[in-house]
């Protein structure tokens, strides 16, 4: 799998759009498939950031309270609500662009996004027993990183949009019910073994379907929106609506405060602030996809070209930067630079951290084809 959302057709969004190759008769007539550049990019821009957010392990303790730091953890905070809101909105753009295609096709469709679901979750179970001793911390399995959220929350979208007749109202309501719902679980008690699906109050670094779920289920409507008007002003639309919504519940938090109470209350208010910097990336890139298309040699670049290969390549991507971070095994490259180095050591390493990645991306992507082709061989 080259990414954790379906993939729609492999070209750069500073390429052309169209796509000239054959495909079978039944689908000629569905709407021209393309690729969403600011989507791709939002989505590439998450994967890259996490290598930089990780790679402050690199910096000594020293640093902990610089400002460049406390503004890189800032930035940090919308990666993973981003990473999880594109997971949505490509796995809802490709079911609604064949929702009108007979049963077998949507079937057909169900079945491949399983599959791809699965791999994301194997790869998550693969993260896991690199890094956890489950015969002396068992309960870690269950621990929901940010990979099983996203695939869990799949899981519940991908009928929704491909089989149920009120999926935009049901997706709005599961949204709206997952983050307001959130200050009443989140809170430092235990809720035996579903604590780590619910509630990181007492789990810290985990990702509980109560609230993250819902971006996915933001994402979700947005890509339904998008299949259903087929242009990009539908997502200029989408993402000033979430701008919009962000900072009026941010400016609502005082009657939320009086409503929840103020702890609980910051919890709304937080993923709020969330939405609304994720609406105002999402005009940004959206006025660079446009920008790109009519001055495509400006973003033909070393840099756009590693973020839109880790978009591509993303479950990959995410992975193999942590092993290149952290170590497997034997293999620990990086190790003794932790928690050792200065701001301009941190540069090089994070650099090099990307670049390991990046070539083991364009490996992974070349052989692709290639494994294809002989699985299909005849004998």
């Amino acid at each position: 799998m080259t990414s954790v959302a379906p993939e729609l057709v492999r070209h750069s969004p500073v390429a052309s759009t169209t796509h000239t190759g054959s495909r079978p008769s039944h689908i000629s007539k569905s709407p021209v498939r393309r690729r969403i550049g600011c989507i791709d990019w939002m989505r590439g821009l998450s994967v890259l950031f996490m290598v930089e957010c990780h790679s402050l392990y690199f910096l000594h303790p020293s640093h902990d309270g610089d400002a460049a730091r406390r503004y890189l953890q800032q930035l940090n905070g919308l990666l993973a609500p981003q990473f999880i809101l594109t997971a949505g909105f490509s796995i809802a753009l490709v079911c609604g662009r064949i929702g009108r295609l007979a049963a077998e096709d949507r079937g057909a469709r169900f079945r491949k996004t399983l599959r791809r679901i699965g791999q994301v979750m194997l790869v998550s179970v693969w993260l896991k027993l690199i890094y956890w001793n489950f015969t002396v911390y068992p309960n870690r399995l269950l621990w929901v990183n940010v990979l099983d959220c996203i695939a869990m929350s799949l899981l519940v979208i991908l009928p929704i949009v491909l089989y149920c007749p009120f999926r935009r109202l049901i997706l709005l309501a599961g949204a709206v019910a997952f983050f307001t719902v959130v200050p009443l679980v989140q809170s430092p008690k235990a809720f035996g073994a579903f604590t780590g699906f619910i509630n990181n109050s007492l789990y810290p670094d985990t990702w509980p379907l109560i609230p993250w779920a819902g971006y996915a289920f933001i994402g979700a409507l947005l890509g339904l929106r998008m299949a259903r008007v087929g242009k990009l002003s539908s997502l200029w639309l989408s993402f000033l609506a979430l701008l919009g919504l962000g900072l009026l519940v941010v400016w609502l938090a005082r009657p939320i405060g009086w409503l929840y109470g103020d702890n609980p209350a910051w919890l709304v208010v937080n993923a709020a602030e969330r939405i609304w910097r994720i609406g105002a990336i999402g005009l940004l890139l959206l006025t660079l996809e446009m920008l790109a298309s009519s001055r495509p040699v400006l973003f033909r670049n070393p840099i756009i070209w590693t973020i839109e290969l880790f978009s591509r390549q993303s479950l990959y991507a995410f992975a193999l930067h942590l092993v290149f971070l952290f170590g497997m095994g034997r293999f620990r490259p990086f190790n003794r630079f932790h928690q050792s180095t200065d701001w301009r050591l941190y540069v090089v390493l994070t650099l090099a951290v990307v670049a390991c990645t990046g070539i083991c991306c364009v490996l992974i992507e070349n052989a692709r084809p290639w494994l294809t082709a002989m699985r299909h061989r005849p004998a």
